[in-house]
């Protein structure tokens, strides 16, 4: 019997969604608050691919930001709420950043949060 191998389609590989979408943007800039308080944001992503979407991960550039994700799957379309407190203990304006990972094309989305901590 003869095989006809090289006849057959090769599989198309699963491509994977392209990117996760900041739907207000990926830069806020916060009101002033004071040194020591508590500075609280949510982005609202969107995964607008019609792929699933995997979240790895969150992290920021500093410990005064904390990003507060779990790993999951948004599914096509799905909005996912991602709420960031920034805790500065110096006075100065500040431009910190979360960085939230996926499995996309584009794997990686940074996230801006610029303001200013006052003196009390």
């Amino acid at each position: 019997m003869m095989a006809f191998n090289a006849c057959q389609r090769p599989e198309t590989p699963l491509r994977k969604a392209t990117a996760l979408v900041a739907t207000q943007g990926r830069t806020v800039v916060l009101p002033d608050f004071a040194v020591g308080d508590t500075a609280r944001y949510v982005f609202e992503l969107h995964n607008p691919n019609n792929k699933p979407l995997r979240l790895v991960k969150c992290g920021s550039s500093c410990g005064c930001t904390t990003p507060a994700c779990e790993p999951r799957v948004l599914q096509p379309g799905e909005k996912f709420s991602l709420p960031v407190q920034v805790v500065m203990e110096n006075e100065g304006a500040f431009d910190r950043s979360v960085v939230v990972e996926t499995n996309a094309d584009t794997p990686f989305l940074v996230l801006h949060l610029i303001g200013k901590a006052l003196k009390n």
